[in-house]
């Protein structure tokens, strides 16, 4: 079931991540999604230095719905996080679809800024 994730709208510690539906739900539709965020680790490997990355999911988000948006709140700003989407039906999860690494940030809105 392959299908597209990507953050976006990143805010004082959010995010909106969105993703498209797949392509192919494998013959059963598609009951829900479960969103999976954590801190982007890089993490040096032996076996694989081209692949020296890990990243480290420290909490479960599942959006119970056929929505293909989610915003993620309570995050820390100034760390980076990664996000992965799975797609569910009667059959299991579809491989996971990860964002690439995004950083809340404080934005201040000074005087004469629009938000």
């Amino acid at each position: 079931m392959p299908f597209f994730c990507s953050a976006g709208i990143v805010d004082d510690k959010q995010i909106q991540v969105k993703w498209s539906p797949p392509e192919d739900d494998g013959g059963s539709p598609v009951t829900g999604y479960a969103v999976l965020y954590g801190k982007w680790d890089l993490v040096m490997s032996e076996k694989e230095p081209n692949r020296a990355y890990s990243v480290h999911l420290v909490e479960v988000v599942r959006v119970e719905t056929l929505e293909t948006s989610h915003v993620i709140t309570r995050l820390v700003n100034d760390v980076d996080y990664v996000v992965v989407v799975e797609a569910l039906n009667k059959y299991g999860k579809s491989p996971r679809q990860m964002s690439g690494r995004f950083t809340p940030k404080f934005c201040e809105i000074s005087e004469g800024m629009v938000a």
